[in-house]
């Protein structure tokens, strides 16, 4: 295949660093696929004399992905469906599917992809002004952990890699072994924050919702955690609930229209007494954005800290998963007699083990991904607007004829 044009290096560098996470036999999840597919397309786009035999040959050799895969990669794409194999949700959350005349992918949604760009660019920001961060989670252990069911770090390479081998790494359901303990914490490169766990034992069964809820999370927050940060600094969290509590309720269409004409005159915004409530609720709309905070960042703010939340569905950008995969690991080793008390104690052997040293690596590792995750939605959107100017152009070709046909 002499005089092959290839992606450039970053492209490949990033493809092959994505794929060496397969391991040969392992079944490819849908973001490899569709990250295979994106490589397929762009050599195609580059070689437009190659053979379609000689391309996927060049795409395996790149990745890593045999050409028998890449050949049903392909044909998928075709029929307008690429997913994880054995799994029957083509509209999984978080994507969509996208088609086009010609082919058609699996890819996210536009607003999470907005989303993560504009967290990739704060956190970057963040980085440069070498601003604090602190990286905050919750996660739960049982007292029946062992070691056949627990995340270690030493084979899991992400949180999806975690779930998709059935592990926990978040704040999920319980296993149904015993009771269970719930910790929130934080912590930075230089370590978990001194005394500012939060551990309690779970008094329900089915929904930990009922007890990590908006105000025990607030309360936390505001007298334990806050208070020993460093000034001006930066807290990373997901967009769970109970973090994301509003700052006041914002009228919708189940509110009487009596109530939002109250809403409105309270925020000194004018309206008409002759108004519907359809155009009432179109002037709450366009201001709306003014009120519609948190209450949560409110209360960082006004300590001299700003919250930045992780687009959803993307655990592997918090460190801590890490650093939770770290602690449940100690326990589920050391774990005798299966009995809370004795969890709990460990539990807090396990959090005094890790070292400042562990949440350096962890935090390089989440930085090596997060200039991935920029490289590649790069990538992504350079064959797709190739794609769509090829569509476009082809169809602009087939009107011309048929116009010069009609005359």
């Amino acid at each position: 295949m002499d005089g092959f044009k290839n992606p450039d290096s970053q492209i490949i560098k990033v493809a092959r660093n994505l794929f060496q996470k397969n391991k040969k036999g392992k079944v490819l999840q849908s973001s490899a696929r569709k990250s295979a597919l994106n490589i397929f397309i762009r050599l195609k786009d580059e070689n437009p004399n190659a053979t379609i035999k000689s391309i996927v040959d060049r795409a395996s050799e790149l990745t890593g992905v045999s050409a028998s895969t890449l050949f049903k990669i392909e044909k998928e794409a075709k029929s307008g469906i690429l997913q994880t194999p054995g799994k029957k949700r083509p509209n999984a959350v978080g994507k969509r599917t996208r088609l086009n005349t010609r082919q058609s992918a699996l890819i996210e949604r536009d607003d999470i992809i907005a989303w993560r760009r504009k967290y990739l660019r704060d956190i970057k920001l963040y980085k440069e002004q070498q601003k604090i961060i602190y990286y905050l989670d919750e996660t739960w252990v049982n007292a029946g952990i062992s070691t056949t069911k627990v995340w270690q770090d030493k084979t899991i390479k992400s949180c999806s890699d975690a779930r998709s081998k059935g592990l926990s790494t978040g704040l999920k359901g319980p296993s149904g072994k015993g009771g269970r303990l719930i910790i929130a914490h934080v912590g930075s490169e230089r370590g978990f924050v001194n005394d500012a766990a939060d551990i309690f034992s779970s008094k329900k069964t089915k929904d930990y919702h009922e007890e990590m809820d908006g105000n025990h999370f607030e309360s936390w927050f505001k007298s334990k955690l806050i208070p020993k940060l460093e000034p001006n600094s930066i807290i990373v969290m997901d967009n769970a609930s109970y973090h994301s509590v509003k700052e006041e309720k914002l009228p919708t269409q189940s509110w009487r229209k009596k109530d939002i004409q109250e809403w409105l005159t309270n925020k000194n915004i004018p309206w008409g007494s002759d108004l519907l409530k359809l155009e009432l609720l179109q002037i709450v709309s366009t201001v709306k954005h003014k009120f519609d905070g948190y209450r949560i960042d409110k209360i960082a703010s006004e300590r001299g800290h700003k919250v930045l939340r992780l687009p959803p569905y993307h655990c592997e950008l918090n460190p801590i998963e890490l650093i939770w995969a770290q602690v449940k690991g100690y326990i589920a080793r050391q774990n005798q007699t299966f009995k809370l008390p004795e969890v709990k104690n460990l539990l807090l052997e396990a959090l005094d083990k890790v070292s400042g040293n562990d949440w350096k690596n962890a935090v390089a590792h989440v930085t090596k991904i997060e200039k991935e995750f920029w490289t590649m939605d790069g990538l992504i959107e350079d064959v797709w607007e190739q794609n769509e100017l090829t569509i476009q152009l082809s169809d602009s070709d087939s009107t011309q004829e048929s116009e010069s046909f009609s005359s």
